[in-house]
């Protein structure tokens, strides 16, 4: 779903694999700037939650750990 949605809302964009308060996720990176974050919640089941985070203030934190060495 996330490598189908990111080319057509955000071509160009880089995808890096994340834990994001305790889940895997996807960050979606344009021009160096976090555009979105998808966390996945999942259980033995398969995918329970795809939740997508798109707040600026939130996404500003994201893109602070995303450029710290």
């Amino acid at each position: 779903f996330v490598r189908n949605a990111v080319p057509r809302f955000w071509a160009g964009a880089t995808l890096l694999t994340a834990e994001v308060n305790g889940q895997a996720a996807v960050v979606v990176e344009l021009d160096g700037v976090v555009q979105v974050v998808f966390a996945i919640a999942a259980s033995a089941d398969g995918i329970d939650q795809l939740l997508w985070m798109l707040n600026p203030g939130k996404l500003s934190r994201v893109q602070a750990l995303s450029t710290s060495p």
